[in-house]
């Protein structure tokens, strides 16, 4: 259902709900691209995880996020998940100060070429 792309939106807006991360790298990217402004609701059914998932990128490169999502995946062992912070405009400046010391160059280049 989740990669239907005739699946409804009231559909995908239940599923946020799934705890599989096989469902949400689907849904998230599909209902965030219908209903952009609506990142507060997919912040809401975030979960905390210390592996990587394609659904929390996602999420860290929407221009919305909140600051604090930000800031509590600023240290994320994935390079791709500190590059999505480094280049979100929504970064607060202490964290993008962080990014710029990163080990990973990609990382770095991307934080000191976001403007904050």
């Amino acid at each position: 259902m989740a990669a239907n792309p005739n699946t409804s939106v009231s559909l995908l807006a239940r599923l946020l709900r799934d705890d599989s991360e096989d469902v949400l790298k689907f849904v998230v990217p599909r209902y965030l691209t219908h209903f952009p402004e609506q990142i507060s609701l997919v912040e809401k059914f975030y979960r905390q995880e210390l592996t990587y998932s394609y659904s929390r990128l996602v999420m860290l490169f929407h221009p919305q996020i909140s600051p604090d999502l930000l800031r509590k995946n600023s240290r994320s062992l994935s390079w791709l998940e500190r590059y999505a912070i480094a280049q979100n405009p929504n970064t607060p400046q202490d964290i993008l100060q962080n990014l710029r010391q990163d080990t990973n160059r990609i990382v770095k280049a991307a934080a000191l070429n976001n403007p904050g």
